[in-house]
């Protein structure tokens, strides 16, 4: 039997309700998953931080947190010259010795200073990826809400039209047989709306090949990310408050900790690595949320290296003034 126009006509409000609502388009940010401008150069940096086996002769003179941080820094033999110095200065004052200490202090200085840059450096960079991981999330956020949005709007609206057209039949015709294929037609469209709004979460590729993560993960920064004091300094067994665990070993247990992934599964660790350790991912906005949140604890503990760089500037120069 020949449906009437009613019908038809509903059928086309139909697919243009359901045609209007297409898949996501990423062509205008695929630049911004597939590159970062995040990079900072950190090879060339690393011979300039030599680890240093000499052992400082008074540690006393400074706080254990600080004689840490020059062990670290790699300075212990300038901090002895440093304090031979400041000793010949107090038993035989004169200008000769005191320009000396002023010498030796202002190299210790000039270190620190050049440490204190490298920290800011690698922290730019992993605030720029937490940034990059954000926007991209934000952006693919926004785009499923309204998605769901019209998904919904558009459930409504194909109900309220069944509803009408479904009247206006009956009440031309009761007897018409439009109504019941109207009924059908409007049961089927809500249901596959109902499937789109619950599968309306979107994945995108997302490139990482200079991945800090990984270093932290691993336990390895084969590629020389981080400048070498500074991974010396998250992977030393005394920096952090709990001597059985490193800095990076607590980074480490809250990722485990907060993963959306059932990590005692070796197929899902094994899918959790190589979507956030590898130099590809496919990753949902949830997942770039949570990304973004492992950068921000890496560069939370980097900008730590900082605040022990103040101390010791501030405890060498105190010597000075004693």
């Amino acid at each position: 039997m020949r449906l009437s126009r009613s019908a038809v006509l509903f059928c086309t409000i139909t697919f243009v309700l359901l045609t209007g609502c297409q898949g996501l388009k990423y062509s205008s940010f695929q630049n911004q998953l597939a590159n970062s401008s995040c990079q900072i150069q950190t090879q060339s940096q690393n011979n300039h931080w030599q680890p240093d086996s000499v052992p400082i002769l008074r540690p006393e003179m400074l706080s254990e947190r600080s004689v840490l941080m020059a062990e670290v820094l790699g300075i212990n033999g300038l901090i002895n010259q440093f304090h031979r110095i400041l000793l010949t200065q107090k038993q035989e004052p004169d200008d000769s010795n005191r320009i000396q200490l002023l010498e030796s202090y202002m190299r210790i200085q000039h270190r620190i200073q050049i440490a204190s840059l490298a920290v800011s450096g690698i922290a730019s960079e992993l605030d720029c990826e937490e940034e990059r991981c954000d926007q991209i999330a934000t952006y693919i956020s926004g785009i499923e809400s309204r998605r769901e949005t019209r998904l919904t709007v558009s459930a409504i609206t194909i109900g309220a039209l069944g509803a009408i057209v479904s009247g206006v039949l009956l009440l031309n015709n009761p007897e018409t047989i439009s109504v019941e294929y109207i009924g059908i037609g409007v049961g089927v469209t809500e249901a596959v709306l109902g499937v789109f709004i619950l599968k309306s979460g979107n994945e995108v590729e997302f490139h990482h090949p200079r991945n800090p993560l990984k270093a932290i993960w691993t336990g390895e920064d084969k590629d020389g990310i981080f400048p070498s004091f500074v991974w010396r300094y998250l992977n030393h067994p005394k920096i952090s408050d709990h001597p059985e665990f490193t800095l990076r070993d607590q980074i480490v247990g809250r990722w485990i900790s907060f993963s959306q992934f059932d990590l005692k599964s070796p197929k899902k660790q094994q899918e959790f690595e190589q979507k956030y350790f590898g130099e590809i991912g496919k990753y949902s906005s949830d997942e770039l949320f949570y990304r973004a949140d492992m950068h921000d604890q890496v560069e939370s503990n980097v900008n730590l290296v900082k605040q022990d760089l103040t101390q010791l500037a501030l405890e060498l120069e105190s010597l000075i003034y004693e």
